[in-house]
């Protein structure tokens, strides 16, 4: 169970931007830059169960729902906020 800031990607806000904690072992995420400790933006989340539309890296990638479910993250809080 997710602890303080911590939640699958699917349930994740947009325009929010995280840290992932967790990915699980899936031949494609590795690939596209889903691995622990990127930073990520939540940039859409599409209707009907379509994907979950996220930027790493300067690339935006489109992740099944079933998957984001499993990925884990954090709240990334800007240097801004902490001071």
């Amino acid at each position: 169970m997710p602890l303080n800031n911590d939640l699958s990607l699917k349930n994740f806000p947009k325009n929010s931007e995280a840290e992932i904690l967790h990915v699980p072992k899936h031949s494609l995420l590795a690939p596209l830059g889903l691995r622990k400790g990127k930073k990520i933006k939540i940039l859409s989340s599409q209707a009907f169960n379509g994907p979950l539309v996220v930027e790493i890296e300067g690339r935006q990638i489109a992740v099944a729902k079933d998957i984001a479910a499993k990925i884990l993250v954090r709240h990334e809080v800007s240097a801004h906020a902490a001071i």
